[in-house]
């Protein structure tokens, strides 16, 4: 049924007046069986089943998808965009990148190779930030358990509180504090840090904070800026005869503007104040 072309323009039409993320096997299936088939002078005796409409969606091409919470803009292919990355970044990057290790592949191994570096030129080496947000609460998905088989007859009235399958770990309701943890990594040492003799870490350019209700700020550019100068200086110690170049995230903590700059959001719709 679904091959007939009046049947598919239908339910297309259906499918696209349909608010973006209510469109579900059981709502198909009432519109189908009540609407649908009706007005197209179609009937199925019992009805279409659950199970063939949620068929017909995936031939229609739907697929069931986990929610996202980022918002994609797709600029990259923008004229001016283009223009910038073939003439500014990409040749930047390229110059850079000649005077970076090269890491060549030999069976199962990279090998190093310097750079061919000039009398006046020295070794480059890409740093990189990240961040990345963690709960007090995130638990792994496993663990291992003993059964209540194994359990001595002396013990087992110890495990009341768990299932009749022997231990359970008790998993907390909410997700607790928020930790928020920003590090620069590099590939000669891996984390920004310094090293003593021994090799015990003595200095290193992370930051952590517990951001949320009655805890600390939440990330903003002026906390970057200062991060950015402890790396800097760690870097030179650590790396004091190469050159640094700094490759950030895209957050919108770095989108920030001067304090004294003028910004619509804090701007009066009327005249007067301030």
């Amino acid at each position: 049924m679904l091959k007939d072309e009046r049947v598919q323009t239908a339910v297309r039409a259906h499918l696209a007046s349909v608010p973006t993320g209510e469109v579900t096997p059981k709502q198909f299936h009432k519109a189908l069986n009540n609407d649908i088939l009706l007005l197209l002078g179609l009937t199925v005796k019992g009805g279409l089943s659950e199970r063939t409409v949620r068929q017909w969606l995936l031939a229609l091409g739907w697929r069931c998808t986990r929610v996202k919470k980022g918002v994609y803009m797709n600029g990259h292919k923008r004229p001016d965009v283009v223009k910038y990355q073939d003439d500014i970044f990409l040749p930047l990057m390229a110059s850079y990148e000649r005077c970076m290790v090269q890491w060549k592949p030999e069976g199962a191994r990279l090998v190093r190779i310097e750079p061919d570096l000039g009398p006046d030129e020295k070794r480059v080496i890409a740093v990189f930030q990240d961040k990345s947000c963690f709960h007090v609460n995130d638990n792994k998905q496993t663990t291992w358990c003993v059964p209540s088989s194994q359990f001595p007859r002396d013990i087992i009235f110890m495990l009341s509180d768990r299932n009749q399958d022997g231990q359970q770990k008790i998993v907390k309701k909410g997700h607790g504090q928020l930790i928020h943890i920003s590090d620069f990594v590099e590939e000669e040492n891996g984390r920004l840090i310094v090293h003593d003799q021994e090799g015990a870490m003595q200095k290193d350019a992370w930051c952590i904070t517990y951001p949320g209700s009655g805890g600390d700020p939440w990330w903003d550019h002026a906390q970057l800026l200062v991060q950015v100068e402890r790396a800097i200086s760690i870097f030179e110690e650590v790396h004091p005869d190469c050159v640094r170049v700094f490759l950030f995230d895209h957050s919108s903590a770095h989108a920030s503007l001067r304090p004294d700059s003028l910004h619509a959001f804090e701007m009066n719709k009327s005249n007067g104040g301030k």
